[in-house]
């Protein structure tokens, strides 16, 4: 189906159905639902209205209402907008019945209403997560993977289909992620499930003209028991990373059964033991990595390797069987 329609021709043809069904609207049905709207932290029929009146941004009531009691009705709701638009700072009054629109009035508004959503989204989630926090909205930078446990997905938008995934991170905060169409494309093909942990990585391929495309890769480590028998695992990366930037061993300041306690439980086991196996030292109170760290780390994982693929082909000879059973995608 033709995405424009989607984004557009539903809502069009919806209003047709019911103006067929109900007849036209009243002028006196439209003053009550803009009335609702006067207030309202989003982008509504009134802005639209002020938005094609303005002319280089000045929205000019001087001239009489021409028209009937409703016509000078709406007129009152729409200075009644542009009043509250004032207490955002998103008009300004420059003359008598004269207002200036600013040229941030929709970016700021879709910004309010997106904060709306994220609170919806998260009462709408609240039973799987145990942080209370307001989700915070995360955009996927390059060369800063966000790893964390699956809480949802919704739809942000319902008239344009777009989606949100909400992700509790290692760092203690639920995060608020506009899905991509890799992200979508993953979740559609059953290539993770709420309760997953997942890492989302920020990647470039270059197309058939060799332009740069940037897409999000998720890698799906299902739990943070998996990460640990993963060459190089999620965990490592961390480690090392802070090792190397902090000389510092890992902090666990979160509340207990939260999925950032887990993982920073998981991250300073891991730490002992690339102590043990010299990948890191301490030097009196700091931490450095060894001067041969990735070939004792490599032999380290390669082990850890050897040991998993046993592990596996005993699972699967002695409980094939079992497979499909408590499916977490079901």
């Amino acid at each position: 189906m033709d995405r424009d329609y989607l984004s557009h021709g539903i809502r069009h043809r919806s209003q047709e159905l019911a103006t067929l069904k109900l007849g036209l609207r009243l002028n006196h049905e439209r003053v009550q639902a803009r009335q609702r709207q006067l207030e309202y932290e989003y982008i509504t029929e009134l802005d639209r209205s002020l938005r094609y009146k303005a002319v280089n941004s000045i929205v000019n009531f001087s001239q009489p209402v021409v028209g009937d009691s409703a016509a000078r009705a709406l007129r009152l709701l729409e200075i009644g907008r542009l009043k509250c638009l004032e207490g955002h700072g998103l008009a300004e009054k420059v003359g008598k019945k004269m207002w200036r629109l600013s040229d941030k009035l929709e970016p700021t508004l879709r910004e309010m209403q997106l904060s709306h959503d994220i609170i919806k989204s998260r009462a709408r989630h609240h039973i799987q997560t145990l942080t209370h926090d307001i989700p915070t909205p995360t955009q996927i930078q390059e060369r800063q993977a966000l790893t964390g446990k699956v809480v949802g997905m919704g739809l942000e938008n319902e008239w344009q289909d777009k989606r949100y995934l909400l992700l509790e991170g290692t760092d203690g905060k639920v995060h608020y992620i506009q899905a991509t169409p890799s992200i979508v494309k993953a979740r559609d093909n059953f290539e993770f499930a709420n309760g997953h942990v997942i890492t989302l990585e920020k990647k470039k391929i270059a197309n058939r003209e060799s332009q740069p495309i940037e897409y999000i890769q998720v890698h799906n480590h299902r739990t943070v028991e998996h990460i640990q028998k993963i060459s190089l695992s999620r965990l490592d990366q961390d480690i090392i990373e802070l090792v190397k930037t902090h000389h510092i061993e890992p902090k666990n300041h979160f509340p207990p059964q939260s999925f950032a306690y887990e993982y920073s439980e998981e991250m300073t086991k891991r730490f002992h033991q690339l102590i043990q196996k010299k990948v890191i030292v301490q030097r009196q109170n700091h931490y450095h990595l060894s001067p041969d760290w990735r070939k004792q780390l490599s032999h380290t994982t390669q082990k850890r390797n050897r040991n998993h693929t046993l592990h596996l082909t005993i699972s699967r000879h002695s409980g094939g069987h079992n497979r499909g059973k408590n499916n977490p995608y079901h």
